[in-house]
């Protein structure tokens, strides 16, 4: 990941196929003056758990809050393609 501040942009470089993936789904929006693809909600979540820090998972939490069904079911779908780090870190915030 490469992080820009202003405007603060995190630029994903993906390793595993679920990554290009989830970039390939990305719909594109304006930020600033520049129109730029942004991952949906469900795989931002994924990205979030893959990532596993302490500020990942207090992210995932509030995004999981004001997800739809359909996007947390995106989750579930592809958390098997996650290690098993980024799984235990799901089930935890799912028990909270």
């Amino acid at each position: 990941m490469i992080r820009f501040l202003d405007p603060e942009i995190d630029i994903v470089v993906g390793r595993h196929a679920w990554q290009s993936e989830a970039l390939s789904r990305a719909e594109e929006m304006t930020i600033g003056e520049r129109k730029l693809p942004v991952v949906t909600l469900g795989d931002l979540m994924l990205l979030k758990l893959d990532a596993g820090g302490y500020r990942d998972a207090a992210d995932v939490k509030m995004m999981l809050s004001g997800a739809s069904e359909a996007e947390i079911q995106h989750v579930t779908s592809l958390l098997l393609r996650l290690d098993e780090r980024a799984r235990q870190l799901w089930k935890e915030i799912q028990a909270t």
